[in-house]
Parts: C-alpha cells; structure tokens; sequence
C-alpha cells in the first residue's frame, strides 16, 4: 500500500520569494523601522561599565573543628554562604570605605549592593563578583606602572657630565 498522499508537498522556495517580491515594501518598512529602533535605543540608553573579578574561595582549615562539610562540591566551603557573607553590611561598608577617592564621599553600602552582582559556576570553588557603575573610573585598572630601574638610569648622573654622545 502507498502511504504517500497525492498532491504537492508543500510550499516550495520559490513561492516564498514571490511572496517577498509582492510584499518587498513592507519588508523594507519593517527592517528600516528596526534599524531606526535600534538606532535610537543606541544613543539614548545609558552606558553600563562592568568589572568582573573572579576569586577562588578555599577553606580556612575550621571544618576539620567543626565537622562541617557542605558547599557546591560537597566540599569544605559553602559558596553560597560566601556570596551572602560578601553582601553582608560590614564588608559593604568596608568596600565603600576603599572606594573612595581622597575628595569623594564614599558610596552608600545600599548603593554598592546594587551594583555588585555575584555568581557562583557549577562545579567550581570560585566567586565571580561583577561591578556595574554607569561611568567609566580611572583608578578602575589599577595604579598607573612604577617605572622599573634600568643598569643606565640606576646609576646617578652629575649635573657637570655631559650627555652620552
């Protein structure tokens, strides 16, 4: 017996192209509308600036005393308790305390809780914390480089001696 069913399959990709062809405005009016969106979302949203850093949580060696083993892993730390004790208001104000600037006021422990974000992988003993802040810090790379004493600018020069020539 023939379980096919008689007549065409389906539509065919030509008849999607007609369809395109008949409606060719309105297919542009659609991407131009879009891209004009996504113009206008570009510039008139504002900027979030991240940091990411990822931190290895390991034990202190007091679940030997206390007989706890818990965690992710099933291991000596619970990362889920690390990532509350991190958002708690002592270490929050502690942070807002470095974060500010020698002619700043230093932020609001509220303010600095909604900004930081944590995240824990699966199967990992680590903490990702993210900072989100909607400008751009310079201090936020770190301290500018120290120069480093080469064997030629180690050595004093005096101020009689000619430049090597």
């Amino acid at each position: 017996m023939d379980t096919d069913a008689p007549g065409p399959p389906g539509p065919e990709l030509k008849e999607y192209t007609a369809l395109l062809r008949r409606r060719w405005r309105m297919v542009g009016a659609g991407v131009l509308g879009g891209l004009v969106l996504a113009t206008a979302a570009v510039f008139t949203l504002p900027s979030t600036y991240e940091s990411t850093a990822a931190v290895q949580v390991r034990p202190t060696g007091m679940a030997e005393f206390t007989g706890e083993r818990s965690g992710r892993l099933a291991g000596d730390v619970n990362l889920d308790t690390e990532a509350q004790i991190l958002t708690s208001d002592r270490v929050s104000a502690a942070a807002a305390r470095r974060l500010a600037g020698p002619d700043t006021a230093p932020p609001s422990t509220g303010d600095l809780r909604e900004r930081v974000s944590l995240s824990v992988p699966p199967n990992s003993d680590v903490l990702e914390i993210t900072y989100a802040a909607r400008t751009p810090r310079p201090h936020a790379t770190g301290p500018p480089p120290t120069p480093r004493p080469t064997s030629n600018s180690a050595r004093p020069r005096s101020a009689t001696s000619s430049p090597p020539g």
